[in-house]
């Protein structure tokens, strides 16, 4: 069952999440089919999923205790349980997206005209996108849409009374101007990796209005505008990485962008292109992007792991500096980041990666010899550093 729709769609949930769906199946109100609560503990109850661990033979085991085992049966559960689980995903949402429902809901009591209800969304809704922890190109359109519902209010009722079409404009252009940035910075680098061109409407426009006043801006376009003309990689690419870099370390990246680890990203493919351009300063400054993306926990994901290829590479980075003592420690302290499945090949690879840049041959052939790669690009290297030794 491990490569499921039903699976796939549970393992997008976060730890809030699951404890939601939780609650809901301990809930005779929410879920009143035994079966179901059986289908959802037994997921809830392990620490990481794999192929072992939910076969069918398993889960049917779990959900029908002293059953003989029915295939078709275990089918229909599943599909019941992915139903439930669809029809119960709107719990799992996020507060920005309640705040696009509730957006909504203001057309709905505007089109049957409820006053009195408006007038409390309108109240609740500017607290909550004042209170949303982030200030980029959604927080902006999320605002703007607001906007728009309240323009349309100001038009049919007076006494919402103001015009706000000065704040509903510049919040409009502030969307605008993020996003054109944001994706004209990721076009580069798909560029690079796919030797593709595209072409970004208005974005020459939109760099020539910002370089007039770049300091009036808000920080999130200031972001992506330093980091679009660092990649550009220009006459003055290296000024602009450095503006990148301080904004990231000396503002609070959570409080400017939704995901500040894609702006850090961004950041760290400059270095790596400086670096694969035969600049070795970028060594440096890639490995200080990485200690602070993670003392600021950026670099776990969503799911509250770090990605195993970013931990190879962060410790691609401190051997390259000879940062071994700082290496040692981060492969036993960082473990406890990756998922479950992969922590034992990472350990012993990249244990064995430091052995070797130590020229200390023997562990290293040990480690490489005893462990069985899953990940062929892994297998691939462990080979070569054999056959070097």
């Amino acid at each position: 069952m491990f490569k499921s729709k039903v699976l796939q769609l549970f393992q997008t949930l976060d730890t809030a999440s699951r404890r939601q769906l939780y609650q809901l199946i301990q809930s005779k109100h929410t879920c009143s089919h035994t079966a179901i609560q059986r289908f959802w503990d037994y997921f809830l109850e392990k620490k990481y999923l794999s192929a072992r661990n939910t076969t069918k033979a398993k889960v049917y085991a779990h959900c029908f205790p002293a059953q003989v085992y029915d295939d078709a049966k275990l089918r229909r559960l599943s599909s019941n349980a992915l139903s439930f689980l669809e029809e119960n995903i709107r719990y799992f949402e996020k507060k920005e997206t309640a705040i696009d429902t509730k957006i909504h809901q203001l057309d709905y009591y505007r089109q049957h005209d409820l006053i009195i209800f408006g007038k409390a969304l309108f109240k609740n809704l500017e607290q909550e996108l004042a209170a949303l922890p982030y200030r980029d190109e959604q927080y902006y359109l999320k605002r703007y849409l607001m906007g728009v519902e309240k323009f349309a209010w100001e038009g049919q009722d007076r006494r919402l009374a103001g015009n706000n079409l000065q704040q509903l404009t510049q919040d409009l252009h502030y969307f605008y101007t993020i996003a054109t940035l944001k994706y004209a910075c990721i076009s580069l680098t798909h560029q690079n990796l796919r030797q593709a061109n595209y072409h970004i409407p208005l974005l020459q426009s939109t760099l020539a209005q910002i370089e007039t006043e770049p300091a009036a801006v808000p920080p999130a376009v200031q972001l992506y505008y330093h980091a679009f003309l660092a990649l550009q990689n220009g006459a003055q690419a290296q000024q602009h990485f450095q503006a990148l870099k301080q904004l990231l370390l000396e503002a609070s990246p959570t409080s400017i962008v939704q995901d500040p680890k894609e702006v850090l990203l961004l950041a760290i493919n400059y270095c790596i292109k400086q670096i694969n351009s035969g600049d070795d300063v970028y060594i440096r400054e890639t490995f200080e992007l990485y200690l602070f993306g993670l003392k600021q926990h950026i670099l776990v994901q969503t799911n509250g792991f770090l990605s195993r290829h970013t931990f190879k590479n962060i410790i691609a980075v401190g051997l390259r500096l000879c940062e071994f003592e700082w290496v040692e420690h981060f492969i036993r302290s960082a473990s406890q980041w990756l998922e479950t499945p992969y922590v034992t090949a990472q350990v012993e690879y990249n244990t064995a990666k430091l052995y070797m840049s130590q020229q200390n041959f023997e562990p290293a052939i040990r480690l490489l010899q005893q462990v069985d790669f899953d990940d062929i690009f892994m297998n691939m290297d462990a080979k070569v550093m054999l056959l070097n030794m």
